[in-house]
């Protein structure tokens, strides 16, 4: 949780809120998956390592009813959803989390000066961070805030987590390789006739890319308008 290295914490002040823009939106980050029920909503953000964009950075849905929570709360919910996320303290610190994904095993401990975890909050869904200068249990979150680790090598105060994002929507790229030509016709007809098994394939496209005409659904309604998009001028 909160590590009182000076140097740490006044960086971490200094750093402050990043970024200018309205932040994201839900829709926009890639939910792993939710749990807990009711109307507020919080993410986790747990980013394993710094200097590789989103790759191993996974983001958690918590819903609720409270008027609030804490952050350790938040941690021991997603925990407790049973789903391959875990995390561990020592003296009230979080040392070490895991995350279990298609059988490959995230983890970073507290290994200093090779590694530590950073406590990091935000009010735009992980657009941007602010250094917390309070540890997970007195951190209060409300509805639409979103809490993040970062696991940083010792001597790097400055690296923020990444928030891993949906690709955006291109229509008729329906194996999101970022084209729309023929390649796209067979991915089409799978998540036409069944939409599960297209998900499965391409699990991380969006899947109104296959909206063809902008009905806010897929279904044989796009069929004809894919055959124009992709044969005509």
């Amino acid at each position: 949780m909160y590590r009182k290295l000076g140097v740490m914490v006044v960086t971490g002040w200094l750093l402050g809120e990043v970024g200018t823009s309205l932040g994201y939106s839900l829709d926009q980050v890639k939910v792993e998956w939710w749990t807990g029920s009711g109307v507020n909503r919080v993410l986790l953000v747990v980013d394993f390592w710094p200097y590789n964009e989103d790759a191993d950075s996974f983001a958690f849905g918590y819903r609720f009813n409270a008027s609030q929570i804490t952050g350790l709360q938040l941690l021991d919910a997603v925990a407790a959803a049973g789903q391959g996320f875990s995390y561990s303290q020592t003296y009230g610190f979080v040392t070490d989390i895991w995350y279990v994904k298609d059988g490959q095993v995230y983890h970073t401990g507290y290994n200093w000066p090779l590694s530590y975890w950073s406590y990091w909050l935000s009010e735009d869904w992980g657009e941007s961070w602010e250094y917390s200068g309070v540890g997970a249990g007195q951190r209060i979150l409300f509805d639409g805030d979103t809490d993040g680790w970062l696991a940083l090598p010792g001597d790097d105060y400055t690296s923020q987590p990444v928030t891993p994002l949906l690709p955006e929507v291109l229509t008729g790229d329906v194996n999101c390789d970022g084209l729309v030509d023929f390649h796209d016709i067979n991915p089409f007809v799978v998540l036409i006739v069944s939409p599960a098994a297209w998900q499965a394939a391409y699990p991380d496209c969006p899947m109104l890319n296959g909206d063809i005409n902008l009905d806010g659904s897929v279904n044989f309604g796009d069929i004809n308008p894919f055959v124009t998009l992709i044969t005509g001028p």
